[in-house]
């Protein structure tokens, strides 16, 4: 399966971002505390419903924020789908998960 495209909203430094990666190699570079982990964080999210760093959601939701949303749209050679997932840090086991 591919990431045709991949919408992240207010998790840790990123407020929002849309991309649109390439079906054969994508490279992710920046300064250091510019999100480069946090993109890869949301995939993660996506596939297991947590981040690989914690258990709890609130750390990983932007400062200041009441939610993360991490969508993604997904294809494999025949069939094209769509994922998303949104967690609130109040309600700790509060996940939103839509297909």
């Amino acid at each position: 399966m591919a990431i045709k495209n991949l919408h992240i909203i207010n998790l840790r430094n990123i407020r929002q971002i849309e991309i649109n990666p390439s079906p054969m190699l994508n490279m992710i570079w920046g300064d250091n505390g510019s999100g480069k982990t946090s993109i890869l964080e949301s995939i993660y999210i996506l596939c297991r419903g947590r981040s690989f760093r914690g258990l709890r959601a609130g750390p990983i939701i932007r400062n200041g924020e009441e939610y993360l949303q991490v969508f993604a749209v997904i294809q494999s050679a025949e069939i094209k789908s769509s994922i998303g997932i949104k967690k609130h840090p109040v309600k700790q086991k509060s996940k939103l998960i839509k297909q």
